[in-house]
C-alpha cells in the first residue's frame, strides 16, 4: 500500500514537472516572438522617419546618404526574413533596397558642379563621399547575399533560392552600373576643375568622358559647353 502512495506521488511530482517545463518553454517562446516583434516594429518605425526625412531634405548628398541608409535596413530585413522561412518578404525587401538605391544614384547624380573653382572642389568631395557610402552598401549587400548562400539556402526549394538570387542579381548589377557612371563622372570632374585652373579659373561645362586609364584627366578632349552640369 505504501508502494502504491509513494509510486503516485512520484508520478504526480512528474507530472508536474512536466508541466512546469512545457510552460516555461512556451513562456520562452512567446517571449522570443515578442522581441522579435519589438524588434521589426523598431526596424519599421526607423524606416518610416528615414523616408519622412529622404522627402524633405532638399541636400542632393544628405538625399543620398539617407536613402542608402533605409537600403541597407532592407537588405538586412531579406536576410531576417529568410531565417524566419518568409521567402516571399526577403523578395520584397530586396526589391525594396534596390529601389532605394536607385533614389540614392539619382540623388547624386543631381549633386551640381559649380564653374567656380573653390566650389566645384568641395561639390567633387561631396561626389566622393557618395559613392563611398555606394561602396558600403553595395559590401553590404555581398556579404548578405554570400551569408544567406552559406547558411540558409538549404531551407528553400530550388525554385525560392532561384527567385532570391534573381532579386540579388538585379540589385547588384545595378549597384554595379551606378558605381562606374560615379567613377566616371568623378574623372570628368576633376579634369574640369584642372582644365579651369589652367584658363582664367573657371570650370567648364560637361566634357567628353575622361578614360579610366588616363591620369587626373590628362590629355582630355576639347570642352563641349560651359556653366553648369
Amino acid at each position: 500500500m505504501k508502494l502504491k502512495i509513494i509510486a503516485g506521488c512520484l508520478m504526480a511530482l512528474l507530472s508536474l514537472m512536466t508541466l512546469s517545463l512545457v510552460a516555461v518553454s512556451a513562456q520562452e517562446v512567446g517571449e522570443e516572438a515578442l522581441d522579435r516583434a519589438d524588434e521589426e516594429a523598431m526596424a519599421a518605425r526607423s524606416v518610416f522617419w528615414s523616408r519622412i526625412r529622404l522627402f524633405f531634405t532638399m541636400d542632393r548628398e544628405k538625399k543620398a546618404e539617407t536613402a542608402l541608409s533605409i537600403a541597407n535596413r532592407h537588405s538586412l530585413d531579406a536576410e531576417e526574413a529568410l531565417e524566419r522561412g518568409d521567402v516571399e518578404r526577403a523578395e520584397a525587401s530586396i526589391g525594396k533596397a534596390e529601389n532605394m538605391a536607385n533614389r540614392a544614384k539619382e540623388s547624386i547624380e543631381e549633386i551640381d558642379v559649380s564653374e567656380e573653382i573653390e566650389e566645384a572642389g568641395r561639390n567633387l568631395e561631396a561626389l566622393n563621399r557618395s559613392r563611398e557610402r555606394f561602396e558600403e552598401h553595395r559590401k553590404l549587400v555581398e556579404n548578405v547575399h554570400s551569408r544567406i548562400l552559406e547558411d540558409l539556402s538549404e531551407r528553400m526549394t530550388e525554385e525560392q533560392l532561384a527567385r532570391v538570387e534573381a532579386a540579388f542579381s538585379s540589385h547588384e548589377e545595378g549597384i554595379e552600373r551606378a558605381r562606374n557612371a560615379m567613377e566616371q563622372r568623378e574623372r570628368n570632374v576633376e579634369a574640369r576643375i584642372r582644365i579651369g585652373r589652367e584658363n582664367n579659373g573657371k570650370v567648364p561645362g560637361e566634357i567628353e568622358d575622361v578614360p579610366a586609364d588616363v591620369p587626373n584627366g590628362e590629355d582630355t578632349v576639347p570642352v563641349q559647353g560651359t556653366g553648369r552640369a
